[in-house]
């Protein structure tokens, strides 16, 4: 019996340590899902996850910089109103600011989801820094996603291009619905 219970207590301990983070049960990936490309652009992030009641933000940070890719998944529908978002966001940002502007940049759907880009440029008021951003979302029957990627200062021509790119190939899919197909 207590051979047993220990050749049991290590198959156990051999399987969970044979896990890695790469290795994720296929129940995780059922229902909507927001695809990101990895790695990201422009070097080595580091990712900070934070989850509450209703939301999980993950946090990316440029090793050796102030930038940051936010990513927020609120859970539920009730921001599904991507203009409203925007409106309530830019306020928001605006009153830190000496100066905002927002542009959109594109409304379009895709994969049957409807998807909002535009960018911030913001005079932070103690600092007087130039601060520029870009912010995606989309719009889920499940939850509300958002994506905003902020520079401390203003970037290259081809660091705006990159994360153009970049946010051109996030998507978000279902894989219970036809309809909205999973790329896995």
């Amino acid at each position: 019996m207590k051979r047993e219970l220990l050749v049991m207590l290590t198959l156990v301990s051999v399987v969970a340590c044979s896990s890695t983070d790469d290795e994720v049960p296929e129940q995780v990936f059922k229902g909507e899902q927001l695809i990101q490309p990895m790695p990201l652009p422009g070097g080595t992030w580091e990712r900070f996850i934070y989850t509450y009641p209703d939301a999980k933000r993950i946090n990316w940070g440029l090793v050796g910089k102030k930038d940051v890719l936010e990513v927020v998944e609120f859970f539920g529908e009730e921001l599904g109103d991507l203009a409203a978002y925007r409106m309530r966001q830019d306020k928001a940002d605006a009153a830190k600011c000496a100066s905002f502007e927002s542009e959109l940049l594109d409304t379009v759907v895709r994969n049957g989801y409807q998807e909002m880009l535009w960018q911030t440029q913001c005079v932070e008021l103690e600092t007087e820094r130039s601060l520029f951003s870009y912010h995606l979302s989309i719009s889920g029957h499940d939850s509300f996603f958002v994506l905003s990627r902020r520079w401390p200062d203003m970037p290259k021509q081809s660091s705006k291009n990159a994360w153009l790119d970049y946010f051109s190939d996030v998507m978000l899919c279902d894989d219970r619905l036809e309809a909205r197909p999973c790329p896995y």
